[in-house]
């Protein structure tokens, strides 16, 4: 390790170890959202933490992460708006897929995304059936499922053929 430009160098250098995992596949679970103690985060049901400097392309702390077919709720079915639960919270994946997944949430989006490669959402719903949407964690804007368009097809197509 270099000395900064015109300092005397410490003796001892700096380091940090960086632990992550290439492959990561979380599937087919069910986790209950209980009530938070005061001063904390609101809980999360899924949450791969990655440090900001540690997390830039094409240096990833995580590979391929894929969480399918999981179910978050809150515990013993006790849904209070003062829960705040998040179904998962994914920084620093360099491929991510998240897909059939069931959360339950009061929250609008109950799904985080930062410092992430290449993001594939799909089919990812409420307890009511809808569609909880992406958002994209670089503009902020929700991007439109396959579903969308193709339920609007349907109904237009629908009405024409009549």
């Amino acid at each position: 390790m270099a000395s900064p430009p015109g300092s005397e160098p410490s003796g001892a250098p700096a380091m940090q170890k960086v632990v992550g995992v290439e492959k990561l596949c979380i599937e087919c679970n069910s986790f209950d959202f209980a009530n938070p103690i005061f001063g904390l985060d609101p809980p999360v049901a899924v949450q791969l933490i990655a440090d900001s400097s540690a997390a830039i392309p094409p240096d990833f702390v995580f590979g391929d992460v894929i969480i399918r077919d999981n179910y978050a709720r809150y515990l013993e079915d006790d849904f209070a708006l003062v829960i705040l639960g998040y179904g998962f919270d994914v920084q620093g994946a360099r491929n991510l897929i998240v897909r059939d997944n069931m959360i339950e949430s009061s929250l609008p989006v109950p799904v985080k995304f930062s410092m992430c490669g290449r993001i594939s959402y799909f089919d990812n719903r409420n307890p009511d059936g809808e569609l909880i949407p992406f958002v994209d964690p670089v503009t902020g804007k929700e991007k439109e499922e396959y579903e969308t368009p193709a339920e609007g097809a349907l109904v237009l197509a629908c009405f024409y053929n009549h």
